[in-house]
């Protein structure tokens, strides 16, 4: 049986990639990271920047996230097509049995 993940599920898991990056975006602004962790000198909170950088990590999230569910849509319909099996190159019929893929044509 094929591990498969649900577009939902790979899209959820990727937003929270995403949200991960602001999060750190905004630590990294208001707690001076580089200053706490590696002792740099001390920055003042720049809220413009900030603001800047997550609007852009925000659209390339979206123009990610809608780039992959448009593959992953095609993908699952070109699954529906033909389902072959990538290792035995058999091809599974509708009451999912597989048979071999020159028993398949000639029928």
């Amino acid at each position: 049986m094929q591990n498969k993940i649900s577009k939902k599920t790979l899209l959820f898991t990727e937003g929270l990639g995403f949200l991960l990056i602001v999060a750190i975006l905004w630590l990294n602004e208001i707690y001076d990271l580089p200053h706490f962790l590696f002792g740099a000198s001390p920055t003042a909170i720049n809220w413009q920047e900030s603001i800047f950088e997550t609007s852009l990590v925000l659209a390339l999230a979206c123009i990610t996230m809608s780039f992959n569910y448009l593959l992953l849509k095609k993908i699952h319909g070109l699954e529906k097509l033909l389902p072959i099996c990538a290792h035995c190159k058999s091809i599974r019929k509708d009451d999912g049995s597989w048979e071999q893929v020159d028993d398949y044509i000639s029928a």
